[in-house]
């Protein structure tokens, strides 16, 4: 019994658990005080993921995170979820003024959802491939329907 309670302790730790892991970003596009952002790789037990942003407003006016206008490597931009919200929409991201919120995405391409519908049942399983670094995000950041692109460049740190 003690050494199917030590397996389950053990899965638990490296299958169970997220973690997040800074990441080396260097800003190379004008960001003029709008936004600050803290980039991490994004863990589930000891698989690499996506990434994990922290994301906070600087200014006093509202500012918008287009996600469909943005990308990861000129990829489209997926949302990394858990199998009970793999079908939420990616809208725009609305932040008050001096506020934060957090994201974590992965390209669009490395995250996949299979669905099998036999006879009655119906099963629905979901992954998502490890992000390949260095990558390029480029986030589309609206304030007073002005378009600002925020370009970060995305290494490990060694």
């Amino acid at each position: 019994m003690k050494r199917l309670y030590s397996l389950l302790i053990v899965l638990f730790v490296f299958y169970g658990c997220s973690s997040f892991t800074p990441l080396k970003t260097e800003v190379l596009s004008k960001s003029n005080g709008v936004v600050k952002i803290e980039v991490f790789q994004e863990k589930d037990g000891i698989l690499n993921k996506g990434i994990h942003l922290i994301i906070e407003n600087l200014t006093n006016e509202v500012l918008e995170i287009d996600w469909i206008s943005s990308s990861l490597d000129g990829d489209s931009i997926g949302l990394s979820t858990t199998n009970n919200n793999i079908h939420t929409p990616l809208i725009k991201t609305v932040l008050a003024p001096f506020s934060k919120t957090t994201k974590s995405i992965n390209k669009a391409n490395n995250i996949k959802t299979y669905f099998v519908n036999i006879a009655t049942s119906y099963v629905e399983d979901y992954s998502e491939k490890a992000l390949t670094f260095p990558v390029k995000l480029v986030l589309n950041v609206q304030q007073n329907n002005k378009k600002e692109y925020i370009i970060l460049n995305l290494t490990k740190n060694k």
